[in-house]
């Protein structure tokens, strides 16, 4: 009687090892599509870009995520209603609730001045 009472344990304590272990190591969850969930915060109008997305679990069944998003809006209120929209795709489709998300401007490259050389030294032994 008691090896099968200790079996029962046993068996019931395998799933929330893993859990544990899966926690402790901030493994991404299984459940979600991490090519999916990039594709759905590209599809948001004005983001051109995803960079260090980072999907895990907090604890079993809670997700956190974060993420930088490159968008090209130049105002504050559309910024706004682009973090509301992905806010609300995270927690209807992924059923994240509190993402961590930074939004950023696209870089512009350096700009070429035609009109100064680049150095000194084609100006003087000219």
């Amino acid at each position: 009687m008691s090896l099968l009472v200790a079996g029962l344990i046993l068996a019931g304590a395998i799933p929330l090892l893993r859990q544990s272990v899966d926690v402790l190591m901030e493994k991404t969850p299984s459940h979600l599509d991490l090519d999916r969930l990039n594709a759905d915060l590209l599809s948001v109008e004005g983001v051109i870009a995803v960079e260090n997305l980072r999907v895990w679990a907090i604890a079993p069944g809670q997700e956190t995520l974060t993420v930088q998003l490159v968008v090209n809006l130049p105002t504050g209120a559309e910024r706004d209603r682009c973090l509301r929209q992905i806010q609300t795709s995270l927690q209807t489709n992924f059923g994240i609730a509190d993402p961590i998300i930074q939004m950023t401007a696209p870089t512009l490259p350096k700009p070429i001045s035609l009109s100064v050389p680049a150095s000194l030294e084609l100006v003087i032994n000219d």
